[in-house]
């Protein structure tokens, strides 16, 4: 058994390897061998005490019994011996060498009690210290999140910033595409009546009230068919998508948010009101033919030619075509040749399909 002076050497020993120590693991096993050593040096303490007590209690009493005088005389004399006095001397002994021993016992106990209170104090301290240290490791954690979710915040507030800043741009662009559009409809509706009066003196274009009629009655089946109604955001955060269903159909579709004036909204309660409004104009509604085209009286069509027709140059039109691609007009007096020539039905066929491809030209852009 390590006496009290080499535990303490040991102690000392072992704390000095625990301030070198790297490794956790080590530094565990360092730290419970120590606190092992420490129980056993406490309980030796407590024994050695023990027995400090009771040896120096048996002495006193041993003092008291040699000293005692009882009405003038000693305990020894009182015995009337001094074999008896050592008996009974030795029997007293005992007998107080007990109760010093059971006194001494709950001192240890309640010594070793308190020690125990004490530990457990320092354990719990121990403990809370690093909870404390873990809710600090934990709000520090916290705290660089927040300011990640802050930065990332910010950073998607400017890209939303940015996207509204496009989507405004492409708005306006897309107006101003419209009216540029609106602009070369009605030069390419100038430009196909004036080929289709310059080209040949035996065409002759008649916008009538009919043909204007059909028109809006095309123009109107267009905007019924494109009626929609609980249109709503495909994306709510990216917001570059409609969804809607159409009011002829309850079909759903999706279009990007800049073809939005393309389509009409109402509310779904109007819905049932107007697929059968829908369906009795459908019944009514004829279909929409092509611009008519009438001989001009007077001109003989014998044999499969027409009669003493200007033939149209080509390399007027497509100049034409070119001045209409950079959005300026024409020289309306390159169209024809003041030269009159007969014109095959081949040749004017051709004629006929270059003015319809300009009309088809006219509703691609539309």
């Amino acid at each position: 058994m390590n006496t009290k002076n080499e535990l303490l050497q040991e102690i000392e020993q072992l704390e000095k390897e625990l301030q070198t120590v790297g490794d956790r693991n080590e530094h565990m096993r360092i730290s419970n061998l120590i606190n092992e050593k420490r129980e056993e040096l406490s309980k030796l303490s407590l024994e050695q005490a023990h027995e400090e007590r009771v040896t120096t209690a048996v002495g006193q009493f041993d003092q008291l019994l040699a000293s005692l005088n009882l009405g003038g005389m000693s305990l020894r004399e009182v015995i009337g011996g001094e074999s008896e006095y050592q008996l009974v001397s030795i029997e007293l002994k005992k007998v107080f060498a007990t109760q010093a021993d059971n006194f001494s016992q709950q001192i240890n106990d309640l010594q070793t009690k308190h020690a125990d209170q004490e530990r457990a104090s320092l354990d719990r301290e121990e403990q809370l210290q690093r909870q404390n240290e873990n809710l600090q490791s934990t709000v520090r954690k916290l705290q660089v999140e927040t300011e990640e979710n802050g930065r990332l915040l910010s950073q998607e507030r400017l890209e939303r910033a940015h996207a509204e800043q496009a989507r405004d741009n492409a708005v306006k662009q897309l107006d101003e595409h419209k009216a540029e559009i609106d602009r070369l409809k009605s030069h390419i509706d100038d430009l196909r009546k004036e080929i289709a009066v310059g080209a040949s003196a035996a065409i002759k274009v008649v916008d009538t009230e009919e043909e204007e009629r059909e028109k809006k009655a095309l123009a109107e089946k267009i905007r019924r068919e494109r009626t929609v109604y609980n249109r709503d955001w495909v994306d709510p955060i990216r917001k570059d998508r409609y969804k809607a269903y159409l009011a002829v159909s309850g079909e759903e579709i999706t279009y990007p948010w800049t073809e939005q004036s393309k389509y009409f909204v109402i509310p779904e309660s109007e819905v049932p009101q107007f697929r059968q409004q829908y369906a009795s104009e459908q019944q009514s509604v004829e279909p929409v033919h092509g611009v008519d085209k009438e001989p001009v009286q007077g001109s003989d069509i014998t044999g499969g030619q027409f009669q003493k027709l200007p033939a149209p140059e080509v390399a007027a039109i497509s100049t034409t075509r070119q001045q209409l691609d950079q959005g300026t007009p024409r020289d309306t007096g390159a169209v024809g040749s003041d030269e009159e020539t007969p014109v095959t039905r081949r040749e004017f066929e051709e004629l006929k399909g270059r003015v319809e491809a300009l009309e088809l030209g006219k509703g691609a852009v539309a």
